[in-house]
């Protein structure tokens, strides 16, 4: 509450959707409800941001629809001492007033994220996806694309029920499986593949 950015230094969820979804009205809601012990209840505006990090690419389970957040890849090169030396006297010197300067021309020209705009795709969003599929998820990613390059990018007529159930045989060896994806969760899988 009464905050504009919250920084999470290591966040890790692995194959739960738990944390993604109880993240989402904090990220897109206009308005709080604040509870503070000894104090009547009350809204507030919401006016934060978040900035988690993780060297995992498990760190979030994210949906293919997923709007709220921006993954960039950070470099792993190693920098020398004299890197961030010289970095830290650039930013208190004018480094500071150079990348506001950047932002408020880049709102200007570009104007601001809309409420409801989609964060900005990225490669490290796509393997972050990926990386937090279900195996029948993964499964089905790997047939569609394998079915895609059999056919040299034909159009082929492939049923929901028919995925789902090669997610049967492949995985949960044609016995019942409370695992087993929905044919909602196939049809997302495939939309994505394209």
């Amino acid at each position: 509450m009464h905050k504009r950015l919250a920084v999470v230094n290591e966040i890790y969820v692995g194959h739960s959707k738990k944390v993604y979804d109880n993240l989402k009205s904090y990220i897109t809601d206009g308005r709080l409800s604040v509870e503070e012990k000894y104090q009547k209840p009350y809204d507030i505006t919401n006016w934060v941001h978040i900035f988690a990090c993780s060297n995992s690419l498990r760190a979030l389970r994210l949906a293919y629809e997923d709007r709220r957040w921006f993954v960039p890849r950070v470099t792993e090169e190693r920098q020398p001492p004299e890197y961030w030396m010289e970095l830290n006297r650039w930013l208190r010197d004018d480094g500071l007033l150079i990348i506001a300067a950047w932002a408020q021309e880049f709102v200007e020209k570009e104007g601001a994220v809309a409420a409801g705009a989609h964060a900005p795709w990225s490669r490290a969003k796509q393997d972050m996806i990926e990386e937090g599929m279900s195996p029948g998820e993964r499964l089905v990613a790997e047939t569609l694309e394998r079915v895609r390059d059999e056919t040299n990018g034909q159009p082929v007529f492939l049923l929901d029920v028919d995925l789902v159930a090669i997610i049967r045989g492949w995985i949960y060896d044609d016995h019942h499986s409370d695992k087993l994806e929905k044919p909602s969760t196939v049809r997302k899988v495939a939309k994505a593949q394209g």
